[in-house]
């Protein structure tokens, strides 16, 4: 059975509570107090009536008191019973001081309602005035991520509780970026060191090649050597491409990606063709701000997907342009039939679907899908029901300078 909407609350909400119930038990107590101070006063004047009326009248008290034990006729409608003017007078007084204890009770708690009602709604204005820079706070934390780290949350106003806390997570965001920049520039500093070595492996191996003489074993040799430096070379590119992509972007380049895609198609037409992959491409204008080496390897990486994992003879289409104020990038290929388990698997770093035996490592997936999350963009991967993937990229899209 579905419920309805839940009532949520939030802090600005508890602490208009807080100041209303407050008010009333302040309103209550007070009401109780002046209760008793006019019930006091109304009995002591009461008391003080024969007094008064000696010292303001002029009366002896033997006068007054003959005057109060006057003895009354029985009232001839049933009234209350009163046998001397004393008990008419009273009588009398109990009712006016009833009456105005009962008129008090009635107006005061009338106008604590009223008040309780207002200190409510300038409790809930108040609550918003103080709480306003908490929620300048929020919405600057949250526009932060691993993309923008150079930014802060740089809370102005005065050095109160929200101060300290904007500037304790702009500390922390110190000591992110500085991390996140080591990182980069390990990741970088490894893969160049590496690359080295490697690139030496290579022109041995490529020596080794061109002797004369060499024997079938050893150019046997010398081929695996070149084929396992090629895959570790690029194994290290993918995995710098996916530390940069997940590290801070620093370069804000407008590019545009029609022609980016374009030049990312040609490079791959000759793959292709040995893959017999027929390659549809359409472009139209679309332009992207970011970095353009990341942008490149998300192009690249998608493309080289559809020609490796496809069938002999199957196709891949591509094609770029604008929607609902985003550049889009949108592959559709054939292949083998995949699940949806099986494509949310290949979105994570080093497993692969289908044959595992087709050239890579897994990454390209991985990175596609950080690349895009670094640049603010989308990525959804669906199987097809005839085989192969679908996928759509959606980035954020600018207005490329003329």
């Amino acid at each position: 059975m579905a419920s309805g909407p839940r009532f949520r609350s939030t802090i600005r909400w508890r602490l208009t509570a807080y100041y209303g119930g407050v008010f009333l038990l302040c309103g209550l107590l007070l009401l109780l107090i002046s209760y008793l101070l006019v019930r006091h006063s109304l009995e002591r004047e009461e008391g003080a009536t024969e007094q008064r009326v000696i010292q303001e009248y002029g009366y002896s008290e033997s006068q007054v008191q003959s005057f109060y034990h006057l003895a009354l006729p029985k009232a001839a409608d049933g009234g209350r019973p009163a046998n001397t003017v004393g008990d008419v007078v009273s009588g009398v007084q109990g009712d006016i001081r009833d009456d105005a204890l009962h008129q008090l009770l009635v107006g005061s708690s009338i106008a604590l309602g009223i008040m309780v009602v207002l200190s409510v709604g300038a409790g809930w204005l108040l609550a918003g005035r103080a709480l306003r820079p908490m929620g300048r706070l929020t919405e600057r934390a949250q526009r932060l991520s691993e993309t923008n780290l150079h930014e802060r949350i740089a809370l102005d106003g005065p050095q109160d509780e929200l101060w300290e806390l904007a500037a304790t997570l702009d500390g922390m965001l110190d000591r992110l970026e500085a991390a996140f920049t080591t990182q980069r520039r390990f990741a970088a500093d490894v893969s160049h060191e590496l690359r080295t070595p490697l690139a030496i492996v290579r022109a041995e191996a490529d020596l080794a090649l061109g002797r004369p003489g060499v024997g079938a074993d050893t150019r046997h040799l010398a081929h695996s050597v070149i084929d396992a430096a090629t895959r570790s070379e690029a194994l290290l590119d993918s995995l710098l491409a996916l530390s940069r992509s997940e590290s801070t972007m620093n370069d804000h380049d407008v590019v545009d990606l029609a022609d980016l895609v374009g030049d990312v198609v040609n490079d791959r037409i000759g793959a292709a063709d040995a893959a017999a992959v027929h390659v549809d491409l359409e472009l139209e204008d679309a332009s992207v701000e970011g970095d353009r080496f990341l942008l490149e390897r998300l192009v690249a990486n998608l493309v080289d997907n559809g020609i490796n994992h496809n069938t002999s003879g199957g196709w891949l289409q591509v094609s770029v342009g604008r929607r609902n104020g985003s550049s889009v990038l949108h592959l559709s290929n054939s292949g083998d039939l995949l699940t949806e388990d099986q494509v949310t698997d290949i979105l994570k770093p080093f497993h692969r679907a289908a044959d595992s035996t087709r050239p890579g490592y897994g990454l390209g997936m991985t990175i596609a899908q950080s690349v895009v999350h670094a640049h603010d963009g989308s990525l959804d991967v669906h199987p097809r029901p005839e085989g192969g993937l679908d996928i759509v990229v959606e980035l954020p899209a600018v207005i490329a300078p003329g």
